[in-house]
Order: C-alpha cells, then structure tokens, then sequence
C-alpha cells in the first residue's frame, strides 16, 4: 500500500499546487475506527486499497464534484446511503457487497466488499438502463495512478479551466493510453465491446461475489 500512498501524496501536492478550489472542497480522511464500525455492521470486509483513499480523503463535500476520477467521490457514509438506494431501487439485482464509492443517480461504480480481509477490489460500473457491469480500473491503485499521470500531463485541468465538455477527455486515446498503462484488463470506455464485461444476473456472477 506505500506505492498508493505515495500516489495519493503526489495528486494532494498537484491539487494544492494546480487547483486549490479543488483541494478545499475534499473532505478530511475518515479514522480508522469509522470504517471499522461500518464493517462490524455489515459484517464485511472493506478492501485496504479503499480504506487508504478514504483515510486520505472521505470523499469531497460537494455531491457531483469530479475530482478527476470519471465520477463524483463519494465520502462512505453518502456511499452507505447509496448503497441502500440501489438495492431499494433494483431489489436483488443489486448485490449487497457492491458498495457505490463513486458515481451518483443511474450510474454507479462500486467495490466489491469481500468476506475475507482483501487488499484490493476492481472499481465496476453498473448503468441502471445496461445489462451489463464493466471493469473499469483493476483497482484503487489502478485508479489513481491513471488520474495523476493525467493531471501530470495536463490532460485533466483545474476546476478553473475545465470547460462544458469535460467529460469527453475521458473517451479520448490519450486518456486510454494512460488507463490501459496502468489497467491492461480494464473495459476499453471508448467501445461498446469488450473483455472485462460481466452480467448483472446473480447466477452469472464470479464467486466471490456471491
């Protein structure tokens, strides 16, 4: 987890330096104790990439604020009540164990909390009007190491200078070039096709989601 550490570091430090409206608007990182508690009472796992990117921030305090990551951060209480939203939403389409840490309304993308004690979990998108679920990083460390080389290359620009398309950087072969750097299995978001797509059906899905 010293290599994520660091990452996160670094992107603090860009924040700080590139994009100050951006870096005041994230939450403080949540304690220990909180995530514990939240694990005893869904007597689950929460993965220790996760638990690090929550102990560094918990999320921003601005619901739809896109830090960079393709979806708003949620801090993990907004997340628990997501999470509560969707299996109200779609009934037991929804697996319990996929909790919603970032993205809001009809597109959500979750981590997968485990029973055993993991390091890591892949980040999936589900689209309420999609069959479909989609890797969309292999995992936290995947993740933001996309987003810093990004933020280093320029491609992804200060609040300040973001403009109405923003969005689309993230369709771009410069931005999948990165992603794929540091994600070789994730779905490609540029296709409608691809390799990491698992169906939404219980029966279909891996085992230790079930």
């Amino acid at each position: 987890m010293n290599n994520l550490k660091e990452k996160l570091e670094e992107l603090n430090k860009w924040y700080k330096d590139n994009d100050i409206e951006l870096y005041q608007q994230l939450n403080q990182g949540i304690a220990p104790a909180a995530i514990q508690d939240v694990e005893n009472k869904l007597s689950v796992h929460i993965p220790d990439d996760l638990k690090v990117l929550l102990q560094w921030h918990n999320g921003t305090n601005d619901e739809y604020l896109d830090i960079g990551f393709g979806a708003p951060f949620n801090s993990l209480e907004i997340s628990l009540i997501e999470l509560d939203t969707c299996i109200e939403a779609i009934g037991e389409e929804w697996n319990q164990r996929w909790l919603p840490i970032f993205g809001e309304g009809d597109e959500q993308w979750f981590i997968v909390l485990s029973k055993e004690k993991s390091d890591s979990s892949g980040i999936f998108k589900y689209n309420f009007d999609d069959e479909n679920i989609y890797l969309q990083y292999e995992n936290i460390n995947g993740l933001v190491g996309t987003v810093l080389a990004s933020c280093n290359s320029g491609l992804i620009k200060p609040l300040s200078d973001r403009t109405d398309d923003f969005y689309e950087l993230f369709f771009s072969d410069e931005f999948e070039s990165i992603r794929k750097k540091y994600n070789p299995t994730a779905y490609p978001f540029s296709k409608k096709q691809g390799v990491s797509v698992i169906p939404s059906f219980e029966e279909e899905w891996p085992d230790d989601w079930k």
